[in-house]
């Protein structure tokens, strides 16, 4: 049986040889094709997982995308926390208006009705209906449920 080698062209920045999320999915893509009896070749930089000396070249350069991805998100975390300390960075803005929502939940009117007038679907009113402790039949006016008739 011949060896059969599948060729990358150049390893990415942000995954290792630009095959996998994080190091661990690398090293399973490695560990298959083994097991298949292939190897992985990245031809920017030289690597070829054939050899003992590829993998642990692999593994590495995994490890330091790895580590290089966790501090970007650190460092848009302490952004985004200081531009909220700051006021500048609020989120998005709400597309409609959740009490208003509630409001109408207590005049009696259902799900359906809550969401045409709204301008929403309906699964958010019962998302913000939910959040605010109310759910679908607790408010029900002139509902006969749980009334012996």
């Amino acid at each position: 049986m011949r060896a059969v080698s599948f060729a990358i062209r150049s390893s990415s920045r942000s995954t290792s040889a630009g095959v996998g999320r994080n190091t661990r999915d690398v090293l399973n893509l490695v560990h298959e094709l083994e097991e298949r009896g292939a190897s992985l070749r990245v031809l920017e930089p030289a690597i070829d997982t054939g050899g003992p000396m590829g993998r642990m070249v692999l593994t590495v350069l995994g490890m330091v995308a790895e580590m290089e991805l966790g501090f970007i998100r650190d460092r848009q975390r302490a952004g985004i926390d200081a531009a909220k300390a700051k006021g500048i960075y609020k989120g998005r803005p709400a597309t409609f208006d959740r009490a208003r929502i509630v409001a109408l939940r207590k005049e009696g009117m259902d799900a359906t009705e809550i969401a045409k007038a709204v301008g929403c679907k309906r699964g958010n009113v019962y998302k913000t209906l939910k959040a605010a402790g109310l759910n679908q039949g607790s408010l029900k006016i002139g509902s006969t449920a749980g009334v012996a008739l």
